[in-house]
């Protein structure tokens, strides 16, 4: 929040699913959503602003040069929720009573729940195709309180993710026992 408010540079060592990466770059700012903390920053090399989450950066240094940002973190984060699909994809996905208290906490589903009655609803809405791995690993986590439907990618990435976790699960010789 320092070198955003100062306008400086700083020298990230991120950690991402990748590996991890040294880079330059410019803090816009930081906001909290769903329990993490983020940082959208403009990557000195490429001039592109990157969303960094705070607890995977490992190390953050000063750099003696400041910057004029071009962009605020209010307007970021307004073009980041308005943005519409690139490769739009129908998402339709059944919810329990249990799957609407979930998604209801959401803000990227909560618009988008129809509800029947209070034990049962449904989304409709439109995704990006980029966004399938995560989506899929979203209501993966939620069981059976949430069914998908459309898209079948998503359908068939819940199945292969259900598999992976019985197998590790059956794999394990029973007479094993920590």
């Amino acid at each position: 929040m320092e070198a955003a408010t100062e306008q400086q540079v700083v020298q990230i060592k991120y950690m991402s699913k990748d590996g991890t990466s040294l880079r330059e770059v410019a803090p816009i700012g930081v906001y909290a959503y769903d329990g993490f903390w983020y940082m959208p920053a403009i990557v000195m090399d490429t001039n592109e602003v990157k969303l960094f989450r705070t607890d995977r950066i490992v190390t953050l240094n000063k750099v003696e040069r400041t910057f004029v940002p071009r962009i605020t973190l209010h307007d970021w984060l307004l073009s980041h929720t308005e943005l519409e699909p690139v490769t739009p994809i129908r998402l339709y996905v059944e919810l329990s009573r249990e799957g609407l208290r979930q998604c209801r906490s959401q803000p990227w589903l909560e618009p988008h729940i129809v509800m029947q009655n209070e034990d049962f609803g449904y989304i409709d809405t439109v995704i990006d195709h980029k966004e399938i791995e995560f989506v899929s690993q979203y209501f993966f986590r939620l069981g059976t309180e949430a069914k998908v439907l459309e898209p079948e990618r998503i359908v068939n990435r819940i199945i292969i993710l259900s598999q992976k976790l019985l197998q590790h699960y059956t794999v394990m010789n029973h007479t094993d026992k920590p």
